[in-house]
């Protein structure tokens, strides 16, 4: 019985393990942002990068294409996607937000805003002063 129980644990155990090597070195984090109602913006979903389907995993720092996709209920938005190139700094979150002058449409742009991770620059960025990334 308890051969079985440690049999069921192995594949969650190999996925931990997996996932504890993609924080082994400075990462960004690609993310939808705020609503913001003063500043006309809304949450834009991170779609893709570099054309593979976003999962809730960290980034690699450098250059990379970003999908985005906007769309909302009070209205007709065009394009419902649209591509940025960014380059990811490490130890920074980008959140990514849908620009709009009217809140029914039918026009958006995106834009970005970062922050830094905390338990990333204490890892892997002691000694440096934190920096604004380029948005």
């Amino acid at each position: 019985m308890k051969i079985t129980h440690a049999l069921a644990a192995l594949p969650a155990l190999a996925a931990l393990a997996a996932a504890a090597g993609l924080y082994d070195q400075p990462w960004a984090e690609a993310q939808a942002g705020y609503a913001s109602p003063n500043r006309k913006e809304a949450p834009a979903a991170v779609t893709q990068i570099d054309g593979k389907t976003r999962r809730d995993l960290p980034v690699e720092p450098g250059m990379h294409k970003v999908t985005l996709r906007f769309s909302s209920a009070r209205g007709t938005f065009r394009p419902d996607h649209r591509e940025l190139d960014i380059d990811f700094a490490p130890c920074t979150r980008y959140l990514f937000v849908a620009h709009y002058e009217n809140p029914t449409g039918p026009d958006w742009t995106a834009r970005s805003y970062t922050e830094p991770i905390g338990e990333c620059r204490r890892k892997f960025m002691k000694d440096k002063p934190a920096e604004k990334a380029p948005q």
